[in-house]
């Protein structure tokens, strides 16, 4: 057979197998076309034997899933030449199952101008959004996969996001013609940037190319004119194999930014030494639109935005491309006015010298626990923060004391939160005089006392302490004893006449009821137990308890009183032996209620360590024959003198005589009581 009959039996062989619809679709349901390409899976298809031709119009909704025959499948993939040549379609609406474009899936759609593509994509095929009407595009950080031509001639693209997710992304011409395009940032992890990658891109003006970049083929950037600064943040200058890879102009006109330590390697490299302006700068990469200047193997500064105008939310992560975040440097974000929110990761250590000056935007502002040290003015001018948290282990200090005027002129200052619970020192004034008029310093519950009594913090007029649980109100400062409390009428939180915060019963308003709260400690011997309380009920003049108080330490009552109007807050002590202990308060009604005079009132409980140990007659810190001496000499004396009483007692029932002498033999030649 010769070449011209092969080719003659080719060619109908090919045009048999389109008109026997080898290629068509499998089954149609109402608006979508399917091919099954596995277990109950599918994907959408063209409608015809012919991938040139289609009909989808308008606005379509890709469905999750689609029923055939009794058989319902998941909708999985967008196929090749899906949509191919729609020019009516308008938008489409991608579900979530979808984890795939085919090539050409969209390809000569000039009218479909955005695209939502969902979390979950992981691959997008060769020239899937070529030729479209899309003027911006984000695409999500699940892809890894995007085929060459990707954005082929779309002439109306002006921003494209592309994720770090990116491990294999073919740019042989993926932006060519593409002359509404102004800025790109080509992700980290991609290694060459192919032939005619940006070639005609006529607008664009600014070029990120990450330090990964270690070769730039033909044509890459030809016709791209309006370049105006070009950033690579590759340590050694990528090749370039000729002088054609960017157009004259922009040798001519456009800045070649680098690291400043390889400035020196860029001027002295082919290709890149014919740029007219190479400059240092002091980052070495860009991601996710934030620079990083490397400060050690293995931590990184953020040095702010790339945008000339950045808006929006923006976040500050732990790590950036395997190294912590560990500092925000000075005037990284300065007068970034329209960001207006601004999350900081947190490794974050030291927020540098006028970090978001003028960041006028921004509402409120969350300080993360580990940042110890913030630099002068850091927040000066964001006049529409309303509210400030600074993290549990903040000092704000180097040493050397706070930095000046960190949150001066934050005019709407309302609330700051302080959630250290020690009133950390510094030297000189933080807020406005406004704002410590006007804002309420929120802080640890039981530590108002600290900022009360410490210089600075001492100016807010209003200082109240955070009151989470009942937990926090119950617990003395530094206490950690959980209470829980009876489901049926629970013990709640409460405030008195003079903003003190407590835990009242719960069962004021209901009639023969008790509402009980209760916590378990396990003490040393001695151990006191201080609960300042008052209490409010009914009792007649001679003294019959209607409404009754009561406190329990494992089942054993230790107060039970009631009262006819409500005491002011006291204090009762009561001495624990060593072990766990059960202490429950309760709070029973009689039939006559009185929904607010009638409670038990609790604002805290303490354990108080022991001030001796028993037996320890003497105070040396042991138990010995030395202190069975001292206890014999003070009972046939009477001489107290150099004798902790309580010590003394040894057989723990309130007396010192004989029998403590015995207990305390016994203890000496047996080591237990």
């Amino acid at each position: 057979m010769n070449r011209k009959l092969l080719f003659k039996t080719f060619a109908l062989a090919t045009a048999l197998s389109c008109t026997m619809g080898v290629h068509a679709h499998d089954f149609a349901e109402p608006g979508f076309y399917y091919n099954i390409i596995g277990t109950n899976t599918v994907e959408v298809t063209y409608n015809s034997s012919n991938s040139n031709y289609n009909s989808y119009t308008g606005s379509v909704s890709i469905p999750t899933t689609v029923t055939h025959d009794g058989v319902t499948y998941n909708v999985t993939k967008i196929g090749n030449y899906a949509f191919r040549n729609c020019d009516g379609l308008t938008a489409v609406k991608i579900p979530s199952t979808i984890t795939s474009f085919g090539n050409f899936a969209f390809y000569n759609c000039p009218h479909l101008t955005s695209i939502s593509i969902p979390y979950g994509v992981t691959s997008l095929g060769y020239d899937a959004l070529g030729k479209t009407g899309l003027t911006y595009v984000t695409i999500p950080n699940s892809v890894t996969y995007m085929g060459s031509e990707m954005f082929y001639c779309c002439t109306s693209l002006q921003k494209v996001t592309l994720p770090e997710s990116i491990t294999n992304f073919d740019l042989m011409r993926s932006f060519q013609g593409c002359t509404s395009l102004t800025s790109i940032v080509i992700p980290y992890g991609v290694t060459t940037i192919k032939a005619d990658a940006f070639n005609g891109c006529t607008s664009l003006k600014d070029v990120t190319i990450p330090r990964t970049v270690t070769a730039i083929n033909q044509r890459a950037f030809a016709g791209c004119t309006a370049l105006t600064t070009v950033s690579c943040f590759a340590i050694t200058p990528p090749i370039l194999p000729d002088n054609n890879v960017f157009p004259s102009e922009a040798y001519s006109n456009a800045k070649l930014q680098v690291p400043s330590a390889v400035q020196s390697a860029y001027q002295a490299a082919d290709g890149w030494k014919l740029f007219n302006t190479i400059n240092g700068v002091d980052y070495d990469f860009v991601l996710h639109n934030l620079k990083y200047a490397i400060t050690s193997s293995t931590t990184v500064k953020c040095a702010g935005p790339t945008l000339n105008s950045p808006s929006g939310s923006w976040y500050i992560p732990e790590t950036a491309l395997g190294y912590d975040v560990t500092e925000i440097g000075q005037q990284a974000f300065l007068n970034c006015k329209d960001i207006t929110s601004l999350e900081i990761g947190s490794k974050v250590k030291k927020i540098g010298l006028a970090a978001f000056y003028g960041c006028s935007g921004l509402t409120t502002m969350t300080i993360p626990d580990a940042v110890t040290y913030v630099e002068g003015i850091a927040f000066m001018y964001c006049t529409s923060l309303e509210s400030v948290t600074i993290g549990k282990n903040c000092r704000f200090n180097d040493g050397a004391g706070w930095s000046l005027n960190i949150f001066q002129y934050c005019s709407n200052l309302r609330s700051i939160t302080c959630l250290s619970k020690d009133a950390w020192e510094f030297h000189e004034p933080m807020f406005d005089a406004s704002t410590y008029e006007n804002a309420v310093l929120w802080v640890p519950a039981k530590s108002e006392s600290n900022y009360w009594h410490t210089d600075f913090w001492n100016k807010f007029a209003n200082i109240k302490g955070i009151y989470n649980s009942l937990d926090d109100v119950l617990n003395a400062e530094g206490g950690n004893l959980h209470f829980t409390t009876s489901s049926d009428y629970p013990w709640v939180m409460a405030m008195d006449d003079n903003g003190d915060v407590y835990a009242k019963s719960g069962n004021g308003g209901v009639a023969s009821s008790t509402s009980k709260l209760e916590t378990t400690v396990t003490v040393a011997e001695g151990t006191r137990l201080l609960v300042t309380f008052r209490a409010c009920g009914e009792q007649s003049s001679s003294g019959t308890i209607y409404d009754e108080c009561r406190c329990e330490v494992d089942g054993v009552e230790i107060y039970s009183l009631g009262v006819l109007f409500p005491t002011s807050w006291g204090v009762n002590c009561h001495i624990l032996s060593a072990g766990t202990h059960t202490i429950t308060w309760s709070y029973t009604k009689d039939s006559s209620v009185n929904p607010e005079g009638d409670y038990f009132g609790i604002m805290e409980v303490e354990l108080e360590a022991p001030e001796f140990q028993r037996g320890d007659v003497n105070g040396n810190n042991q138990v010995d024959i030395n202190d069975v001496t001292a206890l014999i000499n003070y009972v046939l004396s009477g001489d107290a003198t150099n004798i902790i009483m309580e010590a003394a007692n040894a057989d723990q029932t309130g007396d010192v005589d004989i029998n403590d002498i015995t207990a305390l033999i016994n203890f000496v030649l047996t080591g237990t009581w």
